[in-house]
């Protein structure tokens, strides 16, 4: 079987790649498996934040830390949008068999607001 194809068991190796949401397998699976990805960097951005802010915030609890993110980071915005992509990258990572999936646009403002706060030097630097 060629790297990256769908096997399935007693069927022939499929010819798609494994690459994203056009692969029948993945088409429910993606959108939950990036919101766990993005939250997982959402919470390493947070943790590296804190730890060049102030230490002591890292133990609190990442609600109390999103609570305490508008009094260490000005920028109203990129405080917004991590508070916005940390409820919906969260809720996201919950399935319910009675919710949707997160769009792929939800997921991309989710996503920006992620690369923003990596992208973001506390020391302002």
């Amino acid at each position: 079987m060629a790297t990256g194809a769908v096997a399935r068991r007693n069927e022939e190796p499929m010819e798609t790649p494994v690459t994203g949401p056009n692969v029948p397998a993945l088409t429910g699976i993606w959108p939950r498996a990036v919101a766990l990805l993005g939250r997982q960097a959402l919470e390493h951005g947070l943790d590296d934040l804190w730890r060049a802010l102030s230490p002591r915030v890292r133990n609190a609890s990442r609600h109390a830390q999103l609570v305490c993110l508008g009094a260490y980071v000005r920028d109203e915005a990129l405080v917004s949008g991590i508070r916005h992509a940390w409820h919906g990258l969260s809720r996201a990572c919950h399935h319910h068999a009675y919710e949707l999936p997160p769009t792929a646009e939800e997921l991309g403002r989710w996503l920006d607001a992620v690369d923003r706060l990596v992208a973001y030097d506390p020391m302002g630097r």
